[in-house]
Parts: structure tokens; sequence; C-alpha cells
């Protein structure tokens, strides 16, 4: 092998090692807390859903969406909630 050649296989493999090891990380895994006064239109629901999903997340699969609603709660009690759920 020549020093040219040898030379580019390093130089390639060296570049090529970042790649794998960030390939090999654990997906992020990420919690959405919608919270209002009453229950989301299911029209607007889908419409949240499908935006995010243009952006590459997928509920159940890298995120997860977590709905409270206000009717004869506090909604200082339910975000409470929310930040207190199971990580």
């Amino acid at each position: 092998m020549d020093r040219r050649a040898f030379i580019s296989l390093v130089t390639g493999s060296a570049l090529a090692v970042p790649k794998v090891a960030e390939t090999q990380q654990a997906a992020r895994f990420y919690r959405i807390g919608v919270l209002g006064p009453t229950p989301i239109a299911p029209s607007s629901d889908e419409g949240f859903r499908k935006g995010l999903g243009q952006l590459g997340y997928t509920d159940g699969v890298n995120l997860v969406i977590e709905y409270r609603d206000g009717e004869g709660t506090r909604l200082s009690d339910l975000a409470g909630e929310l930040v207190r759920a199971e990580r």
C-alpha cells in the first residue's frame, strides 16, 4: 500500500467514527403537556399532531403528549401535576 492510499484510509476511517458513534446514541424521548380551560377540540388536536409529525415527532415513538383540561379544577393545580408527572 502506498503512502497516499494509507493516508486516505486513515482519514476516511477517522471521519467515519463520529458518525457511527452518533447513530448508536439512545434516541431522545420528549414529553409535551397540553393544558387548557376546556378539552382540546379534535380538529385542533389533529392539526397539532400533524404539525409535530412533519417535524419528525410521533406520539408513542419519540414523544408523549399529556392532556389536562381545567373543567372544575384550577389550572395551576393541573400545571403542577404535569410538571410532577413521571419522566
